[in-house]
């Protein structure tokens, strides 16, 4: 669709405009070609039924929202010049809105403006429409819209020709030359009478009828046919100079908007048509701007914004100026800025405040001018502290200079008492029993009677009150104390303090009590909050950028409105919205019912946003006082703020609100533009990178537009948390990627005060179908899967087959399994048989290898009572060693039949680990060193220190005790050498070798067999071999190699791998 074709040229208006402060009560913006303009020459302006304001400019025409400039230029429209020539409304303007007009570029091609957007028009001809006037002259026809008018005399050849004024509609005409006025209506010529008007381009159009602004200044109107002198009223009248007509008036009309003002002495007056009960029309003036040169900055086009209090100009020269009616105003010293930083107040008559310091500042109630004063004694006792000040019920003063508590009389007179306490004091407030309540630092929450001139003030009570910020009663008996740590209740008559559910760790800047026992709180990075009378606490929604998670305190204007002032500027909000949102809220807490109330609860609120473009100097107030914010009696409202007091009426506060459609002005679908009409948009398929521009025309502060989207299958309700915020500098919509399916996406945007006031635009999206999800791939689908069922059947029947096959081979091989089953009970037979073998052969051994010694031991020491008697104490001492000796050798025997015993039992459960080898031979050595030297013999360990090795301790340990038991019973007048040896990459050989050659043969076959199971076969008959047997079972659970030769000696080797 070609008027969606347009170029997009986002130059948000934060891009650095050129801002200005009037001298009176307007601010002034200016946009150029650096920083929103394609260039600096607006030529005229005019606004659409949906807002928009529109400016010709030498580089095409722009649309301009309040936030952004749309061009609509060569590459968008197709013009051939991108210059403008004129402009016609197509219909009668309502409230300074066009709701159709054309565009006649120099090329001359018409682009119609309607709702919002601009497109090429190629019904409507110009010189067409022009011609098909009645007349019989051949003179020229040119069609006036504003004035002054911004082409030069020279491309006019003489006055004689005929100048068109379209009045309202196109059907409503007046021609006129320098001879006379003719009136056309549906282009037929009503009447014509003579009228000698030069200028001739002075003449306008307003309300319908014609006026013509003679050389001498007079306006004359046309009425039933007749020139009709007519007096202009109103403010114009007060201006120096007009009624003497010493200086001329200029007239500026803007026929696409209906509107005409009168510019003199710098000052501007919208010009508007009024009828009295007769029906006459007067002309009646209202100021609009005061002190601005509008002749200085050429400006040739005016359009002013009754809705939104602003006047926009256009210069040929400097480009767009905004003008902003200020209702705020600022009250402050003059010089040094530093005596103009506020915080605590107190109202000072009707019309005054009063700072803790003594300074006055107030508006004259007869003539409004700023009075500023000083209470002389408040300003010597209290020089620096300007927290917090309070009048009491006898209108006497109260103020605190640090850790000083001050009371003056009513007059300022007379200092009625003045006490010092050990630390600061934080905040004064007189409770509804007339007691004067105060916060102490690290003390707590104080009073004193006012009444009591011999009163001293008294600490109440402590509890968690370290630091007190703000002190309010909610009824005779209870007070709300605000503190650094939470929102506490005190019961005065109890003296009990409660911390209120909810609140632990907030930081209370404020509390307003009202209504019946409930208040409005503020608290750092928590906003506004409601407690009401039952104590349940409503935490309000932040605003988008959470400016009002710095909230000061709360103004009620008892309009309906809350006024809260933060750090970054003021918000107005509605107290019946955030009532009904409490309400809301507290049902869905206490009724659990996930989709009805719940639902139902808003998931943000409008607040109304005012910066300091409206009035103030800066935008950050002042808190942390007591009281920070007054509503006196001549329906002012006072805020401290760090640069003057700000002042407003309530009442004279004219709010806008965004209120007009959401626009949807291109759609991009991988970077490029995507052709729609109405409200459904046909997406390729796949599509990616997809983004869609929206607008809506909102000339107030653009921080008060809130969008939100949700997109969600069509048929199907957004939940709460399918919406998502939009940026507002940009107002764009993104997405990745969207699958097939049909949508609706749905835009909203808060108008307003009042729950769920939201404008809703909805676009229905259709995203075809890939290939495989149309209706033939999944009839083909269907079709490829009967087959398959069918084929599979077939499958499924041969694989039946093959798998009784399987099932018979399955069951050859359980049978084989079976057999081998068997096999292994009866080889488990075996083993047990051997295991019995083992442990007849172990009963026999410690028969013969324990009980037997300890038999000779207990015979031997039977024998020592006699020895004793005999005095032969050296055979008692040699007997004593080889008892000790035999003993010791049966407890290391023992020790190793029971590790060897555990181990058959309870299988290998050994513990692999690195000692060293000589260390644990030298050990087994003590052991049989007797029995050694009893057969005459010596052993010898030959192992070098450093020899270690990795296997279980305890089992080798059995291995080398049996092994060197073995070589000291049988070595008789020999030697036993124990040794190792390790060659280049071979394991570690452990050798024990003994002068002797007593092993059975089979006993060596059964040593040195190398598989090894320890049948009945493989187990020798003697009971000798027992300990060998033992020496064999456990190398083989080691995994240490095991052989023995034997010639004149006996050598073992075990093999460590």
């Amino acid at each position: 669709m070609k008027n969606e074709l347009l170029t997009l040229v986002i130059l948000l208006a934060i891009l650095l405009p050129e801002v200005t402060f009037s001298q009176k009560n307007y601010t002034v913006t200016n946009f150029n070609g650096d920083n929103g303009l394609p260039q600096n020459s607006v030529k005229w302006m005019f606004s659409d039924s949906e807002g928009f304001l529109w400016l010709a400019t030498e580089d095409g025409l722009v649309r301009y929202d309040g936030r952004k400039f749309y061009i609509f230029n060569r590459k968008s429209l197709g013009v051939s010049n991108v210059r403008i020539g004129t402009a016609m409304p197509a219909d009668k303007p309502v409230s300074g809105r066009s709701k159709k007009s054309y565009v006649i570029f120099s090329g001359g091609e018409t682009v119609r403006v309607e709702n919002g957007k601009a497109s090429i028009d190629s019904v409507f001809d110009e010189d067409k429409n022009k011609n098909m006037f009645a007349i019989k002259e051949t003179k020229a026809i040119y069609r006036e819209t504003f004035l002054p008018e911004p082409i030069s005399l020279s491309q006019y050849p003489n006055d004689n020709n005929y100048h068109l004024f379209q009045a309202g509609d196109t059907e409503h005409n007046y021609l006129c030359d320098s001879n006379s006025v003719s009136f056309f209506l549906n282009r037929k010529r009503q009447y014509t009478i003579p009228y000698r008007g030069t200028p001739v381009r002075e003449f306008f159009t307003m309300g319908g009828n014609l006026y013509h602004q003679k050389s001498n200044g007079d306006i004359m109107g046309f009425s039933m046919g007749k020139p009709v002198e007519m007096t202009v009223s109103g403010d114009i009248e007060n201006e120096p100079g007009y009624k003497e007509k010493k200086q001329r008036v200029i007239v500026y009309w803007n026929s696409l908007s209906d509107q005409t003002f009168l510019y003199i002495n710098k000052n501007l007056y919208w010009l508007n048509e009024i009828r009295d009960r007769a029906g006459h029309v007067h002309l009646v003036t209202r100021l609009l701007v005061e002190n601005f040169d509008i002749a200085s900055k050429l400006i040739r086009a005016i359009y002013f914004d009754n809705y939104n209090q602003k006047v926009f100009m256009g210069s040929p020269t400097q480009g767009l100026f905004i003008l902003s009616k200020q209702s705020f105003e600022v009250l402050k010293n003059k010089g040094d800025e530093r005596r103009n930083v506020f915080y605590g107040e107190m109202p000072y008559k009707d019309y005054a405040v009063s700072t803790p310091n003594g300074m006055i500042f107030g508006k004259n109630p007869l003539t409004g001018a700023v009075v500023t004063e000083q209470l002389t004694l408040l300003a010597t006792v209290n020089q620096w502290d300007g927290k917090t000040i309070m009048r009491d019920a006898n209108a006497s003063i109260w103020v605190k200079d640090g850790r000083s508590l001050i009371h003056l009389d009513r007059t300022d007179k007379i200092i009625l008492g003045r006490w010092e306490l050990d630390e600061e004091i934080q905040t004064l407030h007189q409770g509804k029993m007339k007691k004067i309540w105060f916060g102490v630092l690290k003390k707590g929450l104080c009073h004193i009677d006012p009444n009591d001139l011999n009163a001293r003030p008294q600490l109440f009570i402590k509890g968690s009150l370290e630091q007190i910020n703000y002190i309010e009663s909610l009824s005779s008996d209870r007070l709300l104390l605000g503190t650094t740590t939470g929102l506490y209740q005190v019961d005065i008559t109890d003296k009990k303090l409660k911390l209120i559910p909810g609140t632990q760790g907030f930081n209370i800047q404020s509390i307003h009590g009202f209504g019946a026992h409930q208040a409005w709180v503020t608290a750092h990075e928590k906003g506004l909050m409601l407690l009401d009378s039952t104590g349940f606490l409503t935490v309000f929604p932040m605003d988008k950028n959470s400016y009002l998670s710095s909230p000061h305190c709360v103004v009620d204007d008892e309009r309906g409105y809350l006024w809260i002032p933060t750090n970054r500027g003021l918000f107005q909000m509605s107290v019946r919205d955030l009532l009904q949102y409490s309400a809301l809220n507290k049902a869905s807490k206490l009724n659990m019912d996930p989709t009805g109330i719940r639902n139902r609860v808003p998931a943000e609120l409008f607040y109304a946003y005012h910066t300091k473009d409206e009035g103030f100097n800066t935008n950050e107030f002042n808190g942390g006082c007591q009281p920070c914010g007054l509503k006196l009696q001549n329906g002012y409202i006072s805020l401290p703020s760090l640069n003057g007091f700000v002042w407003f009426r309530p009442d004279q506060i004219k709010n806008s609100f965004p209120k007009e459609q959401i626009l949807l002005d291109k759609v991009e679908i991988a970077r490029k533009l995507l052709s729609f009409s109405g409200d459904t948009l046909i997406f390729p398929q796949n599509p990616r990178q997809i983004n869609l521009h929206f607008s809506t025309a909102y000339l107030g502060n653009p921080y008060n537009v809130n969008f939100s989207y949700a997109l969600v299958k069509e048929n199907t309700l957004p939940m709460p948390s399918d919406w998502l915020p939009i940026d507002n500098d940009e107002s764009d919509i993104r997405f990745s990627v969207l699958s097939s399916g049909d949508y609706v996406l749905m835009i909203r945007k808060l108008n307003g005060f009042g729950v769920d006031n939201y404008t809703i635009k909805k676009l229905f999206i259709v995203v075809p179908l890939l290939w495989y999800e149309q209706w033939w791939a999944k009839a083909f689908a269907v079709l490829i899967l009967i087959a398959f069922v069918y084929l599979y059947n077939i499958f499924k029947v041969k694989r039946i087959k093959k798998e009784n096959l399987r099932l018979e081979e399955v069951v050859r091989n359980r049978t084989k399994k079976l057999n081998k089953v068997v096999w292994k009970l009866e080889e488990s037979t075996k083993d047990m048989n051997r295991q019995m073998h083992i442990m007849s052969r172990l009963m026999a051994s410690i028969t013969h290898d324990i009980q037997s010694p300890l038999n000779h031991v207990g015979i031997a020491s039977a024998g020592i009572p006699k020895m004793l008697e005999q005095g032969r104490l050296g055979d008692v001492s040699e007997l004593g060693s080889i008892i000790a000796d035999s003993t010791k050798r049966m407890n290391s025997m023992l020790s190793d039949l029971l590790s060897y015993i555990k181990i058959q039992v309870f299988g290998n459960r050994m513990k692999f680990e690195e000692f060293n080898l000589k260390v644990l031979c030298d050990h087994k050595i003590l052991l049989f060193n007797n029995l050694i030297k009893e057969n005459n013999s010596r052993i010898v360990n030959e192992i070098p220190e450093q020899v270690m090795v990795f296997t279980d301790y305890q089992m080798l340990s059995v291995i080398i005790h049996n092994l060197i038991d073995n070589a000291a019973k049988f070595t008789k007048n020999g030697e036993i050498v124990i040794s190792t040896c390790k060659e280049e990459g071979k394991s570690l050989e452990l050798t024990i070798s003994n002068d002797s050659s007593g092993i059975p043969a089979d006993l060596m076959d059964m040593i040195n067999a190398e598989e090894y199971e320890g049948t009945m076969d493989q187990i020798p008959r003697k009971k000798s071999g027992m300990g060998l047997l033992i020496v064999k079972d456990l190398t083989i659970l080691l995994g240490i190699g095991l052989s023995v030769e034997q010639d004149v000696r006996t050598k073992f080797h075990l093999r460590f791998e």
